[in-house]
């Protein structure tokens, strides 16, 4: 995973304790710049478009669709980039179909 971007409310389980992430209103950022240091050991969606991250260090990162707009964005390198649909669901964009000028 190279790069994810949360838009809405999410949930981060670390060292036994579930924090409620946030970017507006700000809320435990403080707590999601720890996962800088965390390696990631596993990525899931479900087909609702929740998206799950468990870290080798057994943290979890839980983000959930939202009806509104669009909860998650996830590039991965050389891969495309992954971003979940309002309501739910997937787009999955390839990177071969960049414009390169």
């Amino acid at each position: 995973m190279d790069r994810e971007i949360l838009c809405s409310g999410a949930e981060l389980v670390a060292d036994e304790r579930a924090y409620g992430l946030s970017a507006w209103p700000q809320t435990n950022l403080g707590k999601a710049t720890e996962l800088l240091r965390q390696a990631v050991a596993e990525v899931s969606v479900s087909d609702q478009g929740a998206l799950r991250v468990l870290f080798a260090g057994g943290w979890r990162l839980l983000v959930p669709s939202s009806d509104e707009r669009s909860a998650w964005t996830v590039t991965v390198r050389d891969h495309g980039v992954l971003t979940v649909k309002p309501g739910g669901g997937v787009a999955v964009s390839d990177p071969s179909s960049k414009i390169s000028s």
